[in-house]
């Protein structure tokens, strides 16, 4: 109980800004865990660059997709995110 008290009165001290980032990468990392399909997931075998265009061309767009409903993340913040 105290931990999740730590945690709540941390994220109420960071800026609007800070804490909706931090709702978008844990919304990005639920969908990465479960919504994406198998064509798109990383192989955690590789690099971040080796697997570049399979991240652009088809990942970015898919997670675009997936998280429209709530959130509305650029390109660049979802490349920065990965």
């Amino acid at each position: 109980m105290n931990k999740l008290y730590e945690e709540n009165k941390a994220l109420q001290e960071r800026s609007l800004d800070e804490a909706n980032d931090i709702a978008v990468r844990s919304e990005m990392k639920y969908i990465l865990k479960g919504q994406i399909p198998d064509e798109y997931m990383l192989d955690y075998n590789k690099t971040f660059v080796k697997q570049s265009d399979k991240i652009y061309k088809k990942l970015i767009s898919e997670l675009k997709k997936l998280m429209s409903g709530h959130y509305n993340p650029s390109v660049t913040q979802l490349s920065n995110w990965l």
